[in-house]
């Protein structure tokens, strides 16, 4: 990937030289249109899919070849959202009407424990968006992202909550730090607890990073202003930001 961008770099130079006609006389040579990039070898294609999608297809294999890899992650960063659809808020605490039994788990309370109170649609729509979706690529980082800051299905078991969560994951594959803070910060202010608790936990390992670059001081004061902690204040040896730059949080 690197050698092919290094490659249009320079082939990109070359063309603004060459139209540049050193002195600007009128009788240099119009500029030659350079050669088309090799197309990549199907191995390569396929190593390089093998790591961008969830599957390697030979109509992928030959999209790439056609089109190149840059056009590719192009397509892909324009690609529409995967989403998780279909769920709405659910108390903490299934009501009556919506728990399990095993004596009769296909009738409606336990239907409705099942995909209420467990990640089995969540699950479900995580295959059908990985097997059908086409923005292959900001599922396969949302998914990375996912394995790095893990959320426990054990505490976040309403399937609601993992959703949103996962459409987090999505929206943000390709965002920044700012953009997780200001996710954890909006769930938290529009009373989303469950959400909120689920965005703190995939910031957390960033912050305990920021923590131990001495940044933890910018991090708690945006936390803090959107109300998911009670203070920004820091302890020794950090010393507080001074007030002339406080008021840019």
């Amino acid at each position: 990937m690197q050698n092919i961008i290094w490659r249009l770099a320079a082939t990109v130079i070359l063309v603004t030289l060459a139209a540049c006609g050193g002195g600007g006389s009128s009788g240099s040579p119009a500029p030659t249109t350079p050669p088309p990039a090799a197309q990549s070898s199907a191995q390569d294609t396929a190593r390089f899919l093998d790591q961008a999608t969830f599957g390697v297809t030979a109509t992928d294999v030959a999209h790439v070849q056609s089109v190149g890899f840059n056009a590719y992650l192009v397509e892909q960063l324009a690609a529409p959202i995967s989403q998780y659809t279909g769920f709405s808020y659910t108390p903490h605490t299934a009501p009556t009407t919506c728990q399990y039994h095993a004596a009769t788990p296909t009738d409606a309370s336990s239907i409705c424990s099942r995909d209420q109170y467990s990640l089995f649609q969540v699950q479900r729509q995580f295959f059908m968006h990985a097997l059908s979706d086409s923005d292959q690529l900001r599922q396969r980082v949302a998914f990375a992202l996912s394995q790095i800051f893990v959320t426990s299905g054990i505490e976040i078991y309403e399937a609601y909550g993992m959703a949103d969560y996962q459409n987090m994951l999505l929206k943000d594959a390709f965002g920044n730090f700012r953009d997780l803070l200001q996710d954890v910060i909006d769930h938290h202010a529009a009373g989303r607890r469950t959400e909120a608790a689920a965005a703190y936990a995939r910031v957390l390992p960033l912050i305990n990073y920021e923590n131990r670059q001495c940044g933890l001081r910018a991090a708690k004061i945006a936390m803090a202003e959107g109300g998911v902690i009670k203070s920004g204040a820091v302890r020794h040896p950090l010393d507080p930001i001074h007030p002339g730059r406080r008021h840019l949080f």
